[in-house]
């Protein structure tokens, strides 16, 4: 399971190799003003642990929204990265973190990495971001009154700008 310092890492693998600027990533609570930033959603199969009761589930719909501007004059790039939450069923506590798959967190910078190409230097459309995910077999349906980013209004949206 990928904890924030693999995010880090691959980060720093992934995407800094591929540009000539400083790029640095940072991971929010909430998303921020994006004014003057571009985003990016993508989804993925994650886990969750309760943290009062210990239960657990997997979710096929747990998302990463990326904001991203690139600084020309300073040689910079800035990632924001926020993991929306999920409740537990049984206890309605908190929205927990996700736990993602290292699978599943390089296919989600590597499609990052694409957009930033295409949107920032110019490099060609990405014909096909990545779009596989870890099979799975859910029991039930997606709760969106559990899940953080069904609340903010942004579950399932696509955004690419």
């Amino acid at each position: 399971m990928a904890a924030q310092q693999d995010w880090l890492n691959a980060f720093n693998t992934e995407i800094c190799k591929d540009f000539d600027e400083k790029w640095i990533l940072s991971e929010v609570e909430d998303l921020p003003n994006d004014q003057g930033w571009r985003r990016f959603t993508d989804k993925a199969k994650v886990k969750f642990k309760c943290s009062h009761c210990d239960n657990k589930w997997t979710s096929l719909k747990g998302q990463v929204i990326f904001l991203y501007r690139l600084k020309p004059k300073r040689k910079k790039g800035e990632v924001k990265m926020f993991l929306p939450g999920q409740m537990c069923r049984y206890c309605d506590e908190d929205f927990e973190s996700p736990k993602w798959y290292n699978k599943e967190m390089l296919k989600v910078l590597g499609n990052l990495q694409q957009m930033i190409d295409w949107k920032l230097y110019g490099g060609d459309r990405p014909e096909r971001l990545n779009k596989g995910q870890r099979g799975g077999r859910m029991r039930s349906r997606h709760e969106s009154d559990k899940c953080q980013a069904c609340r903010m209004g942004i579950c399932g949206k696509s955004d690419t700008n």
